[in-house]
């Protein structure tokens, strides 16, 4: 069913129609033909077709919500931890094969790691970059839904002027905070060219993931990784060999370390954090 009627164009044509089927009921109203007041990039009235306005019945998507989960490691009393450090059974019996150790610390830390910093899941709400966004704009879009709200409840000629100004002026100034927020954030890269990349991708809506290679098994992937980075050590070690021979022993104790512990990717993670952490620990004593 069409169900336009009148012109739509400055012209007095009808370019812009609705149509729906004849059993359909996502019209609530007959659509009524409104000037919708557009504007250029300049803030300047333009446009030549009109505006089609009606009620459908679709419902408004919900706002998305995701869940994350996280520990609160800034929350963690080093003295305590150095105290359970110390009565834990990686420094009390250190005794044991490569396998056994590497059991035992994945054990201990993560008993140790859930008292300090226990994991939290909470929902969040989804928003977009609004950072530019000031209250200067924010009372000028106030003006101008006040403004449209009295030229619709008046229709007077001379309402319409003031709403198409406050258009102007909202959207001037809309351009004019977008311009001035990415201006300063492109002059606080600098020349990082990472930063800047960063801030491309979030203006062009690009999402960064992080994909890791197909996998059915963690463990299985982890240990991939660590033949990766042992084969690397491998390769390094062959072309340094005939400069440098005393770089040989380094290289084996970094191998062995590293294949003593690639049974468990996660084991590698937490001894990598908390190694940091202890280092931090002894410059604070």
């Amino acid at each position: 069913m069409k169900y336009v009627t009148g012109k739509t164009h400055v012209h007095g044509h009808t370019l812009d129609v609705v149509i729906t089927r004849e059993n359909s009921s996502i019209l609530s109203d007959i659509p009524s033909i409104q000037d919708p007041h557009l504007c250029d990039n300049k803030g300047k009235p333009s446009g030549d077709h009109l505006a089609i306005s009606s009620q459908i019945n679709i419902a408004k998507p919900p706002k998305q919500r995701k869940t994350v989960t996280f520990r609160k490691y800034r929350d963690i009393v080093v003295k305590d931890l150095i105290t359970d450090l110390n009565n834990s059974a990686v420094l009390c019996n250190p005794e044991g094969s490569s396998d056994e150790l590497v059991k035992v610390y994945n054990s201990e830390v993560q008993i140790i790691i859930d008292k300090h910093a226990p994991l939290q899941t909470k929902d969040i709400l989804l928003r977009p970059n609004t950072q530019w966004y000031t209250d200067e704009l924010h009372s000028a879009k106030r003006e101008r839904r006040k403004a449209e709200r009295q030229m619709r409840k008046t229709n007077l000629e001379v309402h319409k002027q003031i709403y198409r100004d406050k258009s102007v002026q909202s959207n001037i100034l809309l351009l004019k905070c977008k311009n001035e927020y990415f201006s300063n954030k492109i002059l606080e890269i600098g020349n990082d060219q990472k930063q800047l990349h960063k801030l491309t991708n979030n203006l062009m809506g690009n999402k960064a993931e992080t994909v890791l290679p197909s996998h059915q098994d963690e463990h299985a992937l982890s240990n991939r990784f660590g033949e990766f980075f042992v084969g690397k050590i491998d390769t390094i070690r062959n072309n340094l060999s005939n400069s440098n021979k005393t770089s040989t022993e380094v290289d084996n104790a970094l191998e062995a370390d590293i294949k003593s512990n690639k049974g468990s990717g996660y084991f590698i993670a937490l001894k990598c954090y908390f190694t940091g952490l202890i280092i931090k620990i002894r410059i604070e004593i």
